[in-house]
């Protein structure tokens, strides 16, 4: 049955496979074209994040500050959210994973059903005690696919012992194959003296399976790749002095100093 809240916006466009038109919903605020199709049947491709079967996702969890653990020296060590802190609010939009992309027991982010090509965007924020002073602390985006992997996020000094120190940044990567699917990914310490991790603060997970295709349609985009290109040839020309020798005359040719001498 037709959503009463989903409005239908112009003319429908026949085709062999069906009549394409475009819908808006009131109150959900996302836009698609719906293709009815020929046997009865309905086919949505969405506009937007908002849309049924859009890929965008969003989680936010916090720690709740009664567990403090250590990562020891030279060791990676997973920060781990328990989700239960002041600021635990999750969003999802829509529900369209059979699971929670953060798993609060292992820090795992987890990417298994995650369509090959999304961006996830991934924000942290944590505090670090270390035990000696001077000592380098690693952060990073923990991969198990292709025999292991990492993308840092922060490679600093922690200066004094028994310190707090604060670090928080935002890194982003793209679901590339099948193995980073199933592998998952973690928010990773490692640390050159043993350091206590104090993960009172806000991990933020989100999926943006728009921005690929955007980005594409950009690259692809005819007009768009032009400028650079005419840029380019404009040096090109202008480096080789190529202009400059077709405007003189060629060898053994009289030059014209006015139209009476051509």
């Amino acid at each position: 049955m037709q959503d009463p809240k989903l409005i239908n916006l112009g003319t429908g466009t026949a085709r062999k496979t069906g009549t394409y038109s475009v819908e808006f919903h009131e109150d959900s605020h996302y836009a698609h074209v719906k293709r009815a199709n020929n046997d009865g049947t309905a086919t949505y491709f969405p506009f937007n994040a908002a849309g049924p079967t859009a890929s965008n996702r969003f989680e936010n969890y916090s720690d709740s500050g009664t567990t403090t653990y250590t990562a020891p020296d030279g060791v990676d060590t997973a920060v781990i959210f328990d989700g239960n802190g002041p600021f635990e609010d999750k969003r999802f939009s829509p529900e369209w994973l059979s699971h929670d992309l953060y798993n609060p027991a292992t820090g795992v982010i987890t990417l298994t059903d995650v369509p090959i090509g999304t961006l996830v965007h991934i924000t942290y924020d944590i505090d670090l005690v270390p035990t000696s002073s001077n000592k380098d602390v690693h952060i990073s985006i923990d991969f198990t696919a292709f025999g292991g992997y990492k993308i840092f996020v922060a490679d600093t000094s922690m200066r004094q012992q028994s310190t707090t120190h604060h670090y928080s940044g935002t890194k982003t990567f793209f679901v590339i194959n099948e193995d980073v699917q199933t592998g998952g990914a973690k928010l990773v310490v490692n640390a050159g003296c043993d350091t206590e991790i104090v993960p009172t603060h806000v991990f933020d997970a989100a999926l943006f399976g728009a921005l690929p295709s955007r980005m594409f349609g950009v690259m692809t985009n005819v007009t768009l790749i032009a400028v650079p290109l005419f840029v380019f040839m404009g040096v090109m020309l202008e480096k080789s002095r190529l202009p400059h020798r077709l405007a003189q005359p060629s060898s053994g040719q009289k030059a014209c100093r006015s139209h009476r001498d051509c």
